[in-house]
């Protein structure tokens, strides 16, 4: 009885020793791996060097006063989608009237959406705050309402193409091009998450224009693209440093699944594991966690660096773990809320990481795939309006950005009728962003 005694005696004068001991190591391997980050080519411990702070320019500022102006219901969002859905759910160039209730509020918002377009065509482009030691939520907030300006915009295009004013529609689509462009550079995946929205809403509206192609279009650049979202893939992996020494890691969690719910996506359940994980016992273990997470966003930034940003063929699976399997599944299931984010998300092989950003991978490229299509449609439409015959070309001669363009079909049937589809990666899609007939 008295050895038991002493035993555990010296097991609990033990504990103190053993924590500190792995605290030390936990901090030694975090540094290492947060050194020569690729993208930033310095550590992402640096906390002002990697991602220095940015406040918001006068555009911004003057754009959220515009946004105060707007007429906005609370089902807007209902009515803009199933407006824009059912347009671009037709794989040709045809566009109907809105119903009455949108055509409503975009004669409301016609004056106040003229001076937006008017402003962005004029102005330096909006620059968003970012705070890389900023709450997640908060960031979030802080772009979610140019969502609403984006939608009308575009609808607003449309709307005036059934009018038979396309030269007058063209400006709206210039307007959510430089939004688009805006936050692409913002070191923030939500941002970029949005602007690929923008994007591809804005590329589908542009196919139902008639009128010769603005100066202003030219198409997004692949490496460019790539390097944001790379920057911005990094950030996130800097926003998990915080992480580490949060006093209300809880409360982030809880607003982390909030915003999935918002998003659809079921939300993880924070039971005492996660809390303790939380409290400051838990520190160390968050640290080597969140150290064998970066160890694999590293590897893939540079698996997907290598590959270049076109790239058809998923990046395979990252089997350099920095930490055992045991404890980086043990520590994956209690902070599920945090890094697994995919729906139904099940565990397997597949790497969580890859699980995580494949989507936004994918949607990368497929924003890139609908470029081309969207190019060769409007050339194509183009050289249809100088024909004297109102005729489809045989061939559309545009330049090669070098991304998959060997994928697209161009083929004029014998009724005259013209079919362009991919038939590349990724090219099964509903919403006609891969073909196009007419």
């Amino acid at each position: 009885m008295e050895s038991m005694f002493k035993f555990i005696l010296l097991l609990i004068l033990s504990l103190p020793v053993i924590w500190f001991g792995i605290d030390h190591y936990s901090k030694w391997q975090l540094n290492q791996v947060c050194a020569d980050w690729p993208r930033i080519n310095r550590s992402l411990a640096g906390k002002s060097e990697a991602f220095p702070e940015t406040k918001e320019n006068e555009s911004t500022a003057f754009l959220r006063q515009y946004y105060a102006r707007l007429y906005l219901p609370e089902d807007l969002e209902t009515i803009v989608s199933e407006y824009l859905d059912t347009q671009f759910e037709r794989s040709n160039g045809k566009v109907t009237p809105p119903e009455l209730s949108l055509s409503r509020i975009l004669e409301q918002n016609k004056k106040a959406l003229a001076e937006i377009v008017f402003f962005l065509a004029n102005q330096p482009l909006p620059i968003w705050s970012y705070n890389p030691n900023t709450d997640l939520q908060d960031e979030i907030e802080n772009v979610r309402w140019v969502m609403d300006i984006n939608r009308l915009l575009v609808a607003q295009s449309l709307h005036l193409a059934t009018q038979g004013k396309v030269e007058l529609a063209w400006p709206y689509l210039h307007a959510s091009a430089l939004l688009a462009e805006s936050l692409f550079r913002n070191p923030m995946l939500l941002s970029q998450m949005y602007a690929t929205v923008f994007t591809e809403l804005r590329l589908l509206a542009m196919r139902k224009m008639d009128s010769s192609v603005p100066d202003w279009v030219t198409g997004p650049n692949p490496d460019g693209l790539q390097f944001f979202f790379l920057l911005a893939i990094s950030a996130e992996a800097r926003w998990m440093l915080n992480m580490i020494e949060q006093d209300n890691l809880l409360d982030s969690l809880i607003s982390v699944n909030e915003m999935l719910q918002e998003f659809g996506i079921t939300p993880s359940e924070l039971g005492i594991v996660t809390r303790l994980y939380c409290s400051p016992f838990g520190r160390p273990y968050r640290r080597l966690f969140v150290a064998g997470h970066l160890h694999k966003i590293k590897v893939m930034i540079q698996a997907i660096e290598d590959a270049g940003p076109c790239n058809p063929e998923p990046i395979p699976p990252i089997q350099d773990n920095l930490l055992p399997n045991w404890l980086l599944a043990v520590a994956d299931s209690v902070m599920k809320p945090v890094f697994s984010i995919a729906e139904g998300a099940e565990d397997s092989e597949e790497d969580s990481m890859l699980r995580t950003y494949t989507p936004f991978l994918n949607k990368k490229l497929q924003m890139i795939i609908s470029w081309q299509g969207t190019e060769m449609i409007l050339a194509a439409k183009e050289a249809r309006a100088k024909s004297s015959e109102r005729a489809w070309p045989e061939t559309v001669n545009v330049a090669e950005s070098g991304c998959l363009y060997n994928d697209w079909r161009y083929q004029v049937r014998e009724d005259g009728t013209v079919d362009i589809e991919y038939q590349g990666p990724y090219g099964e899609d509903s919403t006609g962003r891969m073909r196009y007939a007419e």
